[in-house]
């Protein structure tokens, strides 16, 4: 028998806000950036990819790492909730030089730092929200309502961000490379929104 309250629909989309940005970084990562880099900034398609490979790398310890963290995390905002707003700036920052900043003629240690800086961001909000999930609705027949949302929203990040540059392009609003700004511009207004709301 459930011993812990039903969680509403509003609570659960506003719990699952945060996806929309979140899925963005997700699929523009392997995506869109990549790309971006070969074509707009003009570093060689070789070193994108070995640049991504060993940010990649490195960052598979910092999953681990954050989690070991976040066990360990008391404060009167519980214990995920202080990783996900901690996330928030480092994200935003690092959308703002990834997607809006970035130039013809910058180097592979501007990829590179700031990549690697976005992925211990993106990490810290994406582990933060799947453990407040767990908490969120401990019994088992709640716990697939949290994540359906969850994934709702993913669903409506990645499409809003994967269309968003052809509409710039196809509404006359600007080039290609404008639509992957307007990508990251997108990311930062939502990403304290969402949370705020979360």
């Amino acid at each position: 028998m459930s011993t812990s309250p039903r969680r509403s629909n509003a609570v659960l989309a506003a719990f699952s806000g945060p996806c929309l940005p979140l899925a963005a970084f997700g699929v523009a990562l392997p995506v869109t950036l990549p790309e971006y880099y070969a074509t707009h900034v003009g570093l060689e398609l070789g070193v994108v990819a070995a640049v991504f490979m060993a940010v990649r790398l490195i960052d598979i310890g910092f999953d681990p790492l954050i989690g070991w963290a976040m066990d360990r995390t008391r404060t009167p905002m519980g214990r995920y909730r202080p990783w996900m707003v901690a996330s928030a700036p480092i994200l935003m920052l690092a959308a703002l030089m990834m997607f809006v900043m970035a130039k013809p003629g910058d180097s592979p240690a501007y990829l590179f730092g700031w990549l690697l800086f976005l992925y211990l961001g993106f990490s810290m909000g994406t582990l933060g929200q799947m453990g407040w999930a767990a908490v969120l609705a401990p019994e088992y027949n709640q716990r697939s309502r949290v994540y359906g949302f969850w994934q709702f929203f993913n669903i409506i990040g990645v499409i809003l961000i994967l269309v968003l540059p052809t509409i710039v392009v196809r509404g006359g609003f600007g080039t290609y490379a404008d639509g992957v700004k307007w990508m990251g511009w997108g990311i930062i207004i939502a990403l304290p929104i969402t949370l705020a709301i979360a």
